[in-house]
């Protein structure tokens, strides 16, 4: 969440503005389109986990791809005042996940994602509508 500070007479005042998850899906997905991900799907697992609204899922052919999507990913979310709550695994490891709270990202190495199967074990979800 970014702070914006409003002007209130001489006081200034911090409130907290949030980002909807929708606006990060978007944004997850311009991104990995401009940095040639492929098979990049976007499900709604609203209903099915209290754990997160969306996950996006997408693929790189190499670990210098991976990071690069990752970074790319980052970047343009702290442009937007979003920072990544958590962000574990490595190019190296095959994964990378970017915890945005309401919105998780799953950066995969073809091989890693063939073997966990993320939409396999989410397969109830709806794929994120625009």
């Amino acid at each position: 969440m970014s702070k914006r500070y409003i002007a209130c007479g001489e006081n200034l005042t911090t409130t907290k503005i949030r980002t909807h998850p929708e606006v990060i899906v978007r944004n997850v997905i311009g991104v990995a389109e401009e940095k040639k991900a492929h098979n990049v799907v976007a499900l709604d697992v609203r209903g099915l986990t209290i754990v997160t609204d969306y996950f996006v899922i997408a693929s790189a052919n190499n670990q210098t791809a991976v990071r690069s999507l990752s970074k790319g990913i980052i970047e343009r979310l702290l442009r937007s005042g979003v920072k990544a709550l958590h962000i574990e695994g490595t190019a190296a490891g095959g994964w990378i996940l970017l915890d945005y709270g309401d919105a998780v990202v799953h950066i995969f190495l073809d091989e890693t994602r063939l073997y966990y199967d993320l939409e396999g074990l989410w397969g109830d979800a709806p794929e994120f509508a625009e």
